[in-house]
Order: C-alpha cells, then sequence, then structure tokens
C-alpha cells in the first residue's frame, strides 16, 4: 500500500504532461505538486516536504540537469529520489550523463501509465531500504559538468533548431500548396456557377472560363489560354503559342469535340525557370469535364424543345386527322343515314313493302358508324388500344369495309404473339391507311386481308380487286402510300406495295424481331 502522505514533485513546462503525471498520481493515493521549471522547483522543495522528484530536461530558467545537480549538491535535497522524465535527451550519452548526475531513474516519452507508477514504486521502496544508510555523496566536477551540460544543450538545440526551419519549410509548402488549391478551388467553383446559368450560351461559357482559368495558375501573369471547339477557336487577348503547354480534351457524349490548351508565354520560359504542376493538369482536366457536361445539358435543352415542338405540331396534325375521320366517315354515314330514313317516310305510305331493304342499309350503316366510332375512341385511349391483339384491331378495319361499303372481306388471321406497342400501332396504322384507299379510291369488291403474329415475325397482307394505279404517276393513293412508307421505316419493317390499272393492289408488311 502507498503512503497517503507520500508527496511527488512534477516539474514540467508542458502542461498537458504535468497534468497528465497529476491525473495518474492523484488517482494512486499520491499527493501531487506542480511546477513549470527548475527554478520554481527549487523554492518549491524549500516550502514543503518532497518524497521523489520527477522532472523534464528542457525547459526555461533553469532545465532538469542544472535542477538536479542543485539538489544533489544541497545536504537538504540530495536524498531525494530523482527521475528524469523526457522525450528529447534520449541518447546513450544523454542517459549516462543523467545517470552521472545522480538521477535515480531515465524514463522516455511517451511511455505506458503503468511502467511510470512502477518505477516511481521502486524508487520509493529503494529510498526506504536505505534510510539507515548514508550513501556515497555524488562528487560533480563543476568543469566537466559545464562541458557536458554544454554538449548536451546545444546539441539538443541545434535538434531542436533544426527540426523547427524543417517544420517552417513544410508549413511553408503547405501554405503554397493551400493557396494553389483555393485557387483551384475557386476556379471550379466560379465556372459551376456559369454552367448553372440556364440562359448561358457556350460561346459565352468558353470566353468566361478563359479568363478565369487566366488567375487558377501558379504563375498567373505569365500564361495565355485558347479554348477550342467545333472548330471555333476562343483565346484571350494575349494568347501566342510556345514550347511549354497543357491540354485537356473535351469529351461531348464520350466524343473529342475540343479542347482547352494553356500556354506559358515564350519570354517567361527564357527568363524564368517556370513550369507546369501536377494539379494544374488535373485541374484543366475537371474545367474540360465540367464544360463537356454543359454542352451535353445543351444539346438535351435544345432535343427537348425540339420535341416539344414536334409533339404539339403531331398533336395538330392527329387532332385534325381525327377530326377528318369524323367527317369522312362517322359524319357521312350518319348524313346517309338519315337521308334513307327520310325516303322511307315517302315510301311507307305507299309501297310498304319497299321500306325493309332500306331499313337493312340504313342498320348497316349505322352499325358501320358505330365500328368507325369505336376505333377512333379507341384510338384516343392508348391504354386500351394497347390490350387490344393486332389481330383484333384489324378485324375491326375489315368490318367497317363490309358494313359501310358492302366490299366483300376475306379476313385471315394466323398466330398470337403480341409484340410491343410501337410496332403494333404501325402496322394499325399501315392497314388503316390501305383500308381508306380501297374503300375511297379502288372500287373493289372484295378484299383479302391476313395477318400473321408469331414470335419471330409480324406480317400483314392486304390485296383487293379494285382499278389499281400506276405507282410511278401522281394519284391521291400515292400520298397514302409515301405515310405507309414512313411508318414501315420507323419500326424497321419491309414493306412491298404492287398496284396496275385493272388489276388491283396488294400491300405487304413484314417485320422481324
Amino acid at each position: 500500500m502507498k503512503k497517503k502522505n507520500t508527496r511527488i514533485l512534477v516539474v514540467d513546462d508542458d502542461e498537458e504532461n504535468t497534468y497528465f503525471l497529476k491525473t495518474m498520481f492523484d488517482g494512486r493515493g499520491y499527493e501531487t505538486v506542480t511546477v513549470k521549471n527548475g527554478a520554481e522547483a527549487l523554492n518549491r522543495l524549500k516550502e514543503v516536504h518532497i518524497d521523489l522528484v520527477i522532472s523534464d530536461i528542457l525547459m526555461p530558467r533553469m532545465d532538469g540537469f542544472q535542477l538536479c545537480k542543485e539538489c544533489k549538491k544541497d545536504d537538504k535535497f540530495k536524498d531525494i529520489p530523482f527521475i528524469v522524465y523526457t522525450a528529447i535527451y534520449t541518447e546513450k550519452k544523454d542517459i549516462d550523463f543523467a545517470l552521472g548526475l545522480g538521477v535515480d531513474r531515465v524514463l522516455t516519452k511517451p511511455i505506458e501509465p503503468e511502467i511510470i507508477l512502477k518505477t516511481i514504486s521502486d524508487v520509493i521502496k529503494e529510498k526506504n531500504k536505505k534510510k539507515n544508510f548514508t550513501p556515497e555523496p555524488v562528487v560533480i566536477d563543476e568543469a566537466i559538468f559545464l562541458s557536458e551540460y554544454s554538449k548536451r544543450i546545444v546539441k539538443k538545440l541545434e535538434k531542436k533548431v533544426a527540426d523547427l526551419n524543417r517544420e517552417i519549410s513544410i508549413r511553408r509548402q503547405t501554405e503554397i500548396s493551400l493557396q494553389h488549391r483555393l485557387k483551384e478551388l475557386d476556379c471550379l467553383f466560379r465556372i459551376s456557377r456559369l454552367i448553372n446559368n440556364p440562359v448561358l450560351s457556350p460561346e459565352k461559357l468558353f470566353k468566361e472560363t478563359l479568363n478565369i482559368l487566366h488567375y487558377s495558375w501558379k504563375y498567373s501573369g505569365s500564361i495565355c489560354s485558347r479554348i477550342i471547339f467545333n472548330d471555333e477557336e476562343y483565346k484571350t487577348d494575349n494568347f501566342k503559342k510556345s514550347g511549354l503547354m497543357q491540354s485537356a480534351l473535351i469529351k461531348v457524349n464520350g466524343i473529342d469535340s475540343g479542347k482547352i490548351e494553356v500556354y506559358y508565354r515564350e519570354v517567361e520560359i527564357k527568363n524564368f525557370e517556370v513550369s507546369f504542376l501536377e494539379k494544374e493538369q488535373n485541374l484543366i482536366n475537371s474545367v474540360s469535364g465540367l464544360i463537356g457536361l454543359f454542352v451535353e445539358r445543351k444539346m438535351a435543352e435544345k432535343e427537348q424543345k425540339e420535341s416539344y415542338k414536334n409533339l404539339k405540331k403531331a398533336i395538330v396534325i392527329e387532332r385534325n386527322r381525327i377530326a377528318g375521320e369524323f367527317h369522312d366517315t362517322v359524319s357521312q354515314t350518319l348524313f346517309s343515314s338519315n337521308l334513307m330514313l327520310e325516303s322511307i317516310k315517302k315510301t311507307a305510305v305507299d309501297n310498304p313493302m319497299k321500306i325493309f331493304p332500306v331499313i337493312e342499309r340504313v342498320l348497316k350503316l349505322n352499325n358501320a358508324a358505330f365500328l368507325e366510332m369505336r376505333s377512333l375512341l379507341y384510338e384516343l385511349k392508348p391504354l386500351k388500344f394497347a390490350r387490344e391483339s393486332i389481330s383484333d384491331l384489324i378485324k375491326r378495319l375489315a368490318d367497317i369495309i363490309f358494313l359501310k361499303n358492302g366490299i366483300s372481306v376475306d379476313f385471315r388471321s394466323t398466330g398470337k404473339h403480341e409484340y410491343q406497342y410501337k410496332v403494333k400501332h404501325e402496322f394499325y396504322r399501315i392497314a388503316q391507311e390501305a383500308v381508306n384507299n380501297i374503300t375511297k379510291h379502288s372500287q373493289a369488291s372484295s378484299v383479302k386481308i391476313d395477318i400473321r403474329s408469331f414470335k419471330n415475325n409480324l406480317s400483314l397482307e392486304i390485296v383487293d380487286n379494285g382499278r389499281g394505279f400506276y405507282l410511278q404517276k401522281e394519284y391521291p393513293e400515292n400520298f397514302g402510300i409515301n405515310i405507309m412508307e414512313e411508318r414501315a421505316k420507323s419500326i424497321g419493317a419491309a414493306i412491298d406495295i404492287e398496284s396496275w390499272p385493272g388489276k388491283g393492289t396488294r400491300v405487304q408488311v413484314v417485320y422481324k424481331a
């Protein structure tokens, strides 16, 4: 057990070390007194009883070596155990010099707390064993002490100065590096703000980027630069090529579209030792990447606007088409139906039997109008359209031909494989265009429609026995042919159209998955 009254004097100018030792000693039941240098330690030794001294060496006013020397030559303090606790005087010559002064132990920082506590305990036990024993006084030759002491101090001070100079040099390099890093970050920040400007044009960005780059290099007053993009050149006012250049490619959607070049002017190369830094190459690479992203975004925005414009145009065209379909099909059919009903009123009185064929014809016209109306409504509801099979959609067109025009239709469907919406939609539109041509122009009495839907092949064939036409000449049918060819091309399908006057028309579309 440690005695409650064991008092340890800690001598150290480092507050963290002092706090560490005091906390550790107080926690083990020792009483701890702390001072900041050897001079203060001597005063405390005169004021209070001290059982053990643990001291650093390198301190202001009086260091640990001098404190130990003063203690060992004073009869009041010479028997107090003295431990040196140092991070600097760790060489064998330093330790031998300390032991020669009468130091009991030398501990080197950093060290485990348990080792410090065990050393304290061992030294105190040794002191207690020697209580009745008078040790030989430590004889210290003053000249030898001063010589060795000077060597130790000068050597450590030289090392300390060298360490400080090295640290100052490192800090200067760090400061320079940080200053350059700040310039790089400022450059990237300013360019990032530019590219987020929604109204900024690429040309304006290139010019502003050159101005920002000019101040972002280590020797900013000695550089000139240019940006080449799509064969257009943008450059600083002082631009002139030299033998010292850095560059970075500008990639747009993975394609080399331009480059940034930064040069040191020839006069600076001749008069000064200038060179580019690796970080400056990283900076120019980052800037080229930002420019590439900006151009990609601008291109995407332009495409989006163009798509929106085309979409609005397509909506107008589709609206007009549907309005035309209503007028040409449903409206005309209902008009014809009304005329027939009017004639029934007149005929019913004189000859009732004649009205039945007319009523039959009206029913057919109304059914045709119903199917056409339903077909148009399906087109206006893409989800319902998408759910129907291609066979059912084209079958509805066949029913309309028969009911409205009395044309005989031979409809055949083979296979049930479903294709994506785009393919199905274009096939339907092609079939619709072919049917419109038949009902409006062909004067056909019969039509054959054959649809085959298999996993790797979708085909449609529509053949009529109408009057036919010359494909090479200008006919109303030819405009519809162009539309069908464009629709087939849009899905990568092959279309073949044959026609000859008096021999009808054949349309065949084949899509291979």
